[in-house]
C-alpha cells in the first residue's frame, strides 16, 4: 500500500500553538512522520476493493443458500405429503377400527340394558305388590282410628254443647237480671232530672216574664219621654215659623 501524506510544519505549528515547545513540538512531528510512513495503512481505493470483494462474495453466497433453502424446501414439501399420506391412511384405519368397537360395545350394551330392565321391572313388580299390601293394612288401620277418633270427638262435642248451654242460661238470666235494675236506676235518674229541668224553666219563665214586664215599662217610660221631647221641639219649630212669617209679611 502507499504512504500517507504527512504535513510536518502544520503539526508542528497546532503543537506549538497549543504551549508546546519548538523543539518538543518538531521531534513529534518528526517521529509521528516517520511512523506513519514506515505504517501499512489501507488507503480508500484499497478499502472500495475490499467492499466490491465483500459484495460479490456475499452476492455467492446468497445464491448459494437460495439453492439450498429451494431444495430444503422441495423436500420438506415431499415429507410433508409423505406423512400427511401415511396419516390419512393411517386415520383411515382407526376410523374403521373404532366404529367396529363401538358397534360391539353399543350390541353389548344394549343386551346389558335389557337384562337390567327385565331385573328391574321383576323387582318393581315384587316392590309394588308389598307396597299395596301395606297401604291396605295402613288404611284399615288409619280408618278405625278415624272412626275412634269421630266417636271421641262427637262426645266432647255433646258435653262441651251442654256445658255453654248452660252457661249461656245462666248468663242470660244475670244480663236479665242486671238489665231490669238498670232500667230502674234509669227511669229513677230520669224522673229526678225531669222533675228538676221543669223546675228550672219555671224559675227561668218567671225571671223572663218579670224581665220582659221590666223592658216593657222602661220602653213605655222611654217612648213617653221622646213624645214630650218631639213636642217641645215641634212647638219651638211652629213658633219660629209664626216669627218668620209675621216678619215676611211685614216686609211685603
Amino acid at each position: 500500500m502507499p504512504a500517507v501524506a504527512f504535513d510536518t510544519l502544520k503539526f508542528t505549528k497546532h503543537l506549538v500553538q497549543a504551549g508546546a515547545t519548538l523543539q518538543l513540538a518538531e521531534a513529534t512531528a518528526e517521529a509521528l512522520r516517520e511512523a506513519t510512513a514506515e505504517a501499512d495503512l489501507a488507503t480508500g481505493k484499497d478499502i472500495e476493493r475490499l467492499r466490491e470483494r465483500l459484495e460479490t462474495g456475499l452476492a455467492r453466497l446468497d445464491e448459494k443458500e437460495s439453492v439450498r433453502i429451494e431444495r430444503l424446501e422441495e423436500k420438506m414439501d415431499a415429507g410433508f405429503q409423505q406423512v400427511r399420506s401415511e396419516m390419512d391412511t393411517r386415520f383411515v384405519r382407526m376410523q374403521s377400527e373404532a366404529d367396529a368397537k363401538f358397534d360391539q360395545m353399543r350390541s353389548e350394551m344394549d343386551a346389558r340394558f335389557g337384562q337390567m330392565q327385565s331385573e328391574t321391572d321383576a323387582r318393581f313388580g315384587h316392590l309394588e305388590e308389598k307396597i299395596d299390601t301395606r297401604i291396605g293394612h295402613l288404611e284399615e288401620r288409619m280408618d278405625a282410628r278415624f272412626g275412634q277418633m269421630q266417636s271421641e270427638t262427637d262426645a266432647r262435642i255433646g258435653r262441651l254443647e251442654e256445658k255453654m248451654d248452660a252457661r249461656f242460661g245462666k248468663m242470660q238470666s244475670e244480663t236479665d237480671a242486671r238489665i231490669g235494675r238498670l232500667e230502674e236506676k234509669m227511669d229513677a235518674r230520669f224522673g229526678r232530672m225531669q222533675s228538676e229541668t221543669d223546675a228550672r224553666i219555671g224559675h227561668l219563665e218567671e225571671r223572663m216574664d218579670a224581665r220582659f214586664g221590666q223592658m216593657q215599662s222602661e220602653t213605655d217610660a222611654g217612648f213617653k219621654s221622646m213624645e214630650q221631647r218631639l213636642l217641645i221641639r215641634l212647638g219651638g219649630m211652629m213658633v219660629v215659623a209664626v216669627v218668620g212669617i209675621a216678619a215676611l209679611v211685614k216686609i211685603l
